[in-house]
């Protein structure tokens, strides 16, 4: 398990930062919310990273530890964690359902300030897992063309939730595209994505989010981050037009329309990725 990458903070740090999370008032009516299905119970944990062992740590006083300790050192699950500011995974604890929110504190400073609207968006998740909107479950377990698959089509959803819910998404969002932007716009058309798989359907992911979900008033930035994609993955423009096109429009809240859309963008997503 390699976590050379995010390894900024150490066990004793963990031990400093206990587990609980104070949620803000929109939080904790949604979770609220959620729990009441009686569907689901939410358990909210914050990761560090231990360098000078090379793994990760969660605080003492997290619920159900054992249980998520070992989903830690699964090296599926940790290779797409590392990745993210955030996870949301669902667990059959044997007399009673949970959904864990993991927050990777070692990219915290990416959130600072910002913190509601990384939890929201894995409550988000969990919200349409609940209501039966689940995200697709692949044969052989975790897969990026899963995760990105089912991002694609959920995030529609989660971020026309956030804003009903008046809770205040873009400022992180357009931090992490500010951050993203200045990247490519570092590279040359030749420093591309190449072989990898799961970086060209993570990009493609994040292609569709920002076609759909962002106005350039809302980012002004918008149009230079599409031209930076094309400049720099233009084998991903016509999916990303495809599969947008898929979801423009759609009636995502209907779970056949929902269910159908689902797996024609998996299908696209698998066939980019291979």
């Amino acid at each position: 398990m390699v976590l050379a990458i995010f390894a900024f903070f150490s066990l004793l740090a963990a031990a400093e930062n206990p587990g609980r999370i104070a949620l803000t008032p929109p939080l904790v009516k949604w979770k609220a919310e959620i729990e009441a299905t009686e569907k689901t119970t939410i358990v909210l944990a914050r990761v560090f990273t231990d360098s000078a062992h090379n793994e990760l740590v969660l605080p003492a006083d997290v619920e159900f530890r054992p249980m998520l300790k070992k989903l830690l050192q699964n090296e599926p699950f940790v290779a797409q964690f590392l990745q993210t500011h955030a996870m949301n995974v669902n667990i059959d604890t044997g007399y009673r359902p949970v959904s864990v929110v993991f927050l990777n504190m070692a990219r915290a400073s990416d959130w600072e300030g910002r913190e509601e609207a990384v939890i929201a968006h894995e409550f988000g998740h969990i919200w349409l897992h609940v209501r039966g909107y689940p995200a697709p479950n692949l044969a052989g377990g975790l897969s990026c063309e899963a995760l990105h698959a089912g991002d694609i089509v959920q995030h529609v959803l989660i971020r026309e939730q956030m804003r009903n819910r008046r809770i205040d998404y873009l400022p992180f969002w357009t931090r992490t595209l500010e951050t993203a932007l200045n990247q490519m716009n570092k590279q040359t058309a030749s420093a591309s994505i190449g072989t990898d798989g799961c970086r060209r359907v993570s990009r493609l992911a994040l292609w569709i989010d920002v076609s759909l979900g962002l106005s350039t008033k809302e980012w002004t930035r918008r149009e230079e981050f599409l031209t930076a994609l094309r400049r720099n993955s233009p084998e991903l423009e016509a999916p990303a037009r495809t599969i947008a096109g898929m979801l423009h429009g759609r009636n995502l809240n209907n779970r056949e329309v929902y269910q159908k859309t689902l797996r024609s963008v998996l299908i696209s997503v698998h066939q980019i990725k291979n």
